[in-house]
């Protein structure tokens, strides 16, 4: 067990010596000793370094083609969509949406456009404006003809066009949509 959580060189010291990651790797390897087939893990990654959690991923990873069944239960959403095949959404204790991730993305998430520059955004463009990050993105259902006009916009105008590109869903997104963003004690 020690040499799958990768502390096969650290045998006989004392747990007291162990970095965070560390313990962390062991409290996932004393769960995994009866070989078990469904593990939960709450909050597996935080307060570890970044070559510790890449490590837990790799070992949630095997232990899925193994075929085990792993109950992650976390706030991070970008780990949850990369290591979950389904997900289910609280809000206040209670399951607000549940089901697989690639069909809540495609369910919840309106596609968007992120366009950076300066006077290269038309001012009778089809979606949905917001500011963000020393830009613009725009929610539309059509986003590659939204990048078209664009494009064709800057071009006429001689506008200076930084960046262009097509933003990909994100789980984060769709919770937010579920359960609003405003900050919560």
């Amino acid at each position: 067990m020690l040499n799958d959580i990768g502390l096969a060189d650290y045998g006989k010291e004392k747990v007291l010596t162990f970095s965070g990651g560390m313990k962390r790797r062991l409290n996932i390897g004393c769960a995994l000793m009866h070989h078990p087939q469904i593990i939960i893990l709450d909050e597996p990654t935080v307060g570890i370094d970044p070559q510790s959690r890449r490590y837990i991923f790799q070992m949630i990873e095997k232990l899925k083609e193994q075929g085990c069944t792993i109950i992650y239960a976390s706030h991070y959403m970008e780990e949850v969509e990369l290591l979950c095949d389904e997900v289910a959404m609280m809000d206040h204790g209670i399951v607000v949406e549940q089901g697989k991730i690639k069909e809540l993305l495609q369910k919840y998430s309106i596609p968007s456009v992120f366009v950076h520059g300066e006077n290269c955004l038309p001012q009778d463009i089809d979606g949905k404006v917001e500011q963000e990050k020393g830009g613009y993105l725009v929610h539309t259902k059509d986003p590659l003809t939204i990048m078209e006009k664009i494009l064709s916009y800057s071009k006429a105008n001689q506008s200076q066009l930084n960046r262009l590109e097509l933003v990909k869903p994100r789980l984060e997104d769709v919770f937010f949509s579920l359960t609003g963003s405003q900050l919560r004690d």
